[in-house]
């Protein structure tokens, strides 16, 4: 990687470039996006569970011949441990574990830029706020954290700085991993995906988001104590259900009344479906154009 040091000053004279595609690989598939000098975006979403090299390909492939669209840079937001561009672990995607930055060349991509996907959470938010400072926070499939300290990508000695979804924690049911109490999955365990988004203001349902957006706070709480950071950044498809983010800021202002108060904004992203593919677009376009 260059440079880790990410120069605003610069930022927002970088073009849109159309040849980049930017695609985020969670545990459930792949989404893929792409947005050309017009503003023109095309979307695309594949639920296709554990992913190979090869289908990953494919529809990187199908997508563009679709779309009418080229795409000669792509940005990967991966669930996983990444490390010099390339996937070095992941649960949720066994089978892309060694994907790397050339392993795409045969498709005609000349680059491929690889990050975790809580990193390119945080770099969707840089894209959107003039910051140093920055903890973002994703709550899909997992829980998973991307840190800017001081303008600079925290990584950690093991490339797992930012993997806090097993903290544990006590609970009136026993221990449990705090990302199984308020990831995007954890909120719908009880009553399906479907029946949520049907009845999100029903009473049963809103008092699991409720459930999961207090934790969540918990999660706001220690970015804030431990990093002060200017913004935390809220997303994930849990952050799309009603009440959910509010939950989580109720719970946060009952344990640090003077939060309002403070420099930090708090904010919830208004397009967390696409984020990973957005941040890891920009990771694209900053490697790309040397400002990291």
């Amino acid at each position: 990687m260059k440079n880790s040091n990410i120069l605003n000053s610069n930022r927002k004279e970088i073009a849109i470039m159309e040849n980049f595609l930017g695609i985020d690989i969670g545990g459930q598939g792949i989404k893929l996006r792409y947005e050309n000098g017009q503003g023109q975006v095309f979307s695309q979403v594949e639920r296709t569970g554990k992913l190979t090299v090869d289908q990953v390909q494919m529809t990187i492939m199908h997508f563009m011949q679709i779309n009418a669209i080229s795409a000669s840079v792509l940005g990967i937001s991966q669930t996983g441990i990444v490390g010099n561009n390339e996937l070095l672990a992941s649960a949720s995607q066994p089978y892309l574990v060694g994907m790397n930055e050339k392993s795409f060349q045969n498709i005609g991509i000349e680059n491929a830029f690889i990050l975790n996907d809580g990193k390119a959470m945080a770099f969707a938010a840089s894209k959107k706020y003039e910051a140093k400072d920055i903890v973002a926070i994703a709550a899909g499939t997992g829980i998973g954290i991307g840190t800017i300290v001081d303008g600079k990508v925290i990584e950690g000695v093991n490339n797992k700085a930012g993997e806090i979804h097993t903290i544990p924690v006590e609970t009136e049911e026993g221990m449990k991993y705090l990302g199984d109490l308020c990831s995007g999955r954890a909120t719908v365990k009880k009553f399906g995906l479907d029946y949520m988004k049907q009845h999100d203001k029903s009473p049963e349902v809103k008092e699991e988001i409720r459930k999961a957006g207090k934790y969540m706070g918990l999660y706001i709480i220690m970015a804030k104590r431990f990093l002060d950071p200017d913004v935390i950044y809220l997303t994930g498809g849990a952050t799309t259900f009603y009440g959910y983010f509010e939950a989580a800021m109720d719970y946060v202002r009952k344990n640090m009344p003077t939060i309002d108060e403070e420099k930090t904004i708090i904010v919830k992203s208004t397009d967390a479906f696409f984020d990973g593919c957005i941040g890891a677009e920009w990771y694209a376009h900053l490697q790309k154009q040397s400002i990291l």
